[in-house]
């Protein structure tokens, strides 16, 4: 219930029947409020969740990866620094993302950070072109909300 009142955009109804519930709310439905909050914005609300769930499991990458977007979104820029500020005191790293593309009947998986693949350091050449392109690009057009973050 607390996820369908969520995904409709109805956050207060949904904490408020968090709160009136005969047993106290689990990580999964504290999970559903916190991603609908970040769906539809509510930084309060979400910040409520996060600090439950944080409760629950001070150690899950996804929390803090999910409020410092809330944050970012917001554009309160300085509260998103300070999460990942406390991410990282904490010891807590952001379980690496991965992608798979089948060319030519070859599944390639890439892993951040994994230099396994056999083109690799083209591949990070690469990256690291596009990356300088990027932030020229971000640098003279003066695009004020993505410099801050883009590349830190």
């Amino acid at each position: 219930m607390v996820d369908l009142l969520g995904r409709a955009g109805r956050l207060e109804e949904a904490e408020e029947l968090m709160r009136n519930m005969t047993i106290a709310a689990d990580a999964a439905v504290w999970g559903a409020l916190f991603f609908a909050c970040r769906v539809h914005g509510s930084v309060l609300i979400g910040e409520r969740a996060a600090l439950k769930l944080l409760e629950m499991d001070p150690q899950d990458s996804g929390i803090y990866v999910l409020l410092a977007s809330l944050y970012s979104e917001a554009k309160m820029w300085k509260e998103a620094r300070n999460v990942r500020k406390i991410m990282k005191e904490r010891g807590v790293e952001k379980t690496p993302g991965c992608s798979s593309i089948e060319i030519n009947g070859i599944v390639h998986e890439f892993v951040a950070r994994d230099v396994l693949h056999p083109q690799s350091e083209w591949i990070y050449e690469c990256l690291v072109s596009l990356t300088k392109q990027l932030e020229l690009l971000v640098f003279t057009c003066d695009i004020p909300a993505y410099a801050d973050n883009l590349f830190s």
